[in-house]
């Protein structure tokens, strides 16, 4: 046994190659290791602004500081590892490093086609409450939000509220609460995540970041699109077909979430240290579609500027809800991420139509 070590130990000194013999480590010579460059996205807006970032790797190490990293297209340094054009065009990138040449990849640089004006229809707001029954602080959270949305939102702000029964029981509590407040860091209930975009505090808000978040909806995030959605109830299968329609005023790629909401439920509720009996407002029962937890909703790929695109969802009614408090909210997530509009109506028949601004 010992002259076997002593003869591997030899070979690796020598450098020499022999079946079953390798000194460990890797080099920057190891042909296994590739030179790789991955973009931030396959697209951006030619606006100047909208910017594509740039890794480069070297196996499992990243070198974007030390790798040069150039635009074919038009032979040019690409600077900070981050391009923006104005121009509208096909752009083609590669990375050096070491003495060599990654693959190259594309990014399309798309004609901004933000609309010059306002938007043609009404910017509505959603509200995602995290809450709990088991929560002593969040039946002040709920009337703090409440005053805000009816005294300055009244028929903008629309409400989801998430319970979680992670730290106490909770009979109204549903699974995708856990992801979104994972997702969002979420450090404490109650709190409210505005538009999927803005997480803020329901309790000891004292410069209204609450009320200041919802402002900044409809003045830095106004609609670009519009949603329509239709409900159609089948009491013999309970079951409901929602279509949900998506018209952009401008090229861009959305995702519908469509959630079921009933109004007033009774059970308890631990307010300031007591439990009581207490009426539960905006109770989320259910996220549609294929993932149960896909919160960020079902692809609708891109829609062009000035046209629509629909989806159905197929919809298992709970004989235990109460119809005729129960809605269907449809929200159109856009390529940021954010909820950028959103449209409800009641999941018994309803049908409520895109929301145009008065002439």
């Amino acid at each position: 046994m010992k002259s076997f070590k002593q003869l591997t130990v030899l070979l690796c000194i020598l450098g020499l190659g022999a079946a079953g013999f390798s000194c460990s480590g890797n080099t920057d010579d190891d042909p296994a290791a590739e030179l790789t460059l991955k973009p931030s996205a396959a697209a951006i807006t030619a606006n100047g602004s909208d910017a594509v970032t740039f890794k480069v790797t070297d196996g499992a190490s990243d070198v974007t500081a030390e790798a040069e990293i150039r635009c074919t297209t038009d032979n040019t340094a690409v600077e900070n590892a981050s391009f923006s054009t104005t121009v509208a065009d096909e752009y083609l990138f590669q990375a050096s490093y070491g003495g060599r040449t990654s693959k190259t990849v594309k990014v399309t640089a798309k004609a901004d086609e933000t609309p010059s004006g306002p938007s043609q229809f009404v910017r509505q707001i959603c509200v995602m409450e995290f809450t709990g029954q088991w929560c002593a602080n969040c039946p002040a959270g709920f009337n703090y939000m409440n005053f805000i949305i009816s005294r300055n939102f009244p028929d903008a702000a629309h409400v989801i509220a998430l319970h979680d029964n992670g730290s106490g029981s909770d009979e109204f509590a549903i699974d995708v609460q856990k992801t979104i407040a994972r997702d969002y860091g979420l450090t404490g209930y109650p709190m409210a995540l505005v538009d999927m975009r803005d997480l803020r505090p329901l309790t000891a808000d004292t410069d209204q970041s609450f009320k200041k978040s919802l402002q900044a909806s409809l003045d830095d995030y106004p609609a670009h699109c519009g949603v329509a959605v239709k409900s159609m109830y089948d009491a013999a299968g309970k079951k409901a077909k929602v279509t949900v329609r998506v018209h952009s005023e401008k090229t861009e790629a959305y995702r519908v979430a469509v959630w079921i909401i009933e109004d007033g439920l009774s059970g308890t509720q631990n307010v300031g240290g007591q439990y009581q009996d207490y009426t539960h407002s905006h109770v989320a029962r259910l996220l549609a579609g294929s993932a149960p937890n896909n919160y960020k909703g079902e692809s609708l790929g891109e829609i062009p500027a000035n046209t629509e695109k629909s989806k159905e969802f197929d919809i298992a009614v709970d004989p235990a809800w109460n119809l005729d408090n129960t809605s269907v909210y449809a929200l159109a997530i856009g390529a940021d991420g954010y909820v950028n509009n959103m449209n409800l109506c009641k999941i018994v028949d309803g049908d409520a139509d895109y929301e145009r601004v008065a002439e």
